[in-house]
């Protein structure tokens, strides 16, 4: 797994995901903010790039687990 530095390309290709942290930001997502740049001012939020859909599928499976420990919500529908 690589954690992307780069700028989202706001059409993620099928080994890209994006990754909401923090309760704040997840609150606000789940209440239907989509927005890059609110949810940045809530939470952080990080890229990541895989090489593989097994790869990609393992790592939204990690995330899945540590709700509890770890206020994160993995998504692909991020706008500006």
């Amino acid at each position: 797994m690589k954690q992307k530095q780069q700028q989202w390309n706001w059409s993620p290709r099928p080994h890209e995901c994006a990754v909401i942290y923090g309760t704040d930001a997840v609150d606000a997502y789940n209440c239907g903010q989509t927005s890059l740049e609110a949810l940045q001012g809530l939470g952080q939020v990080k890229f990541y790039e895989f090489a593989s859909i097994p790869e990609l599928n393992a790592f939204l499976k990690g995330v899945d687990a540590a709700q509890g420990a770890l206020d994160a919500l993995p998504v692909d529908d991020l706008t500006k």
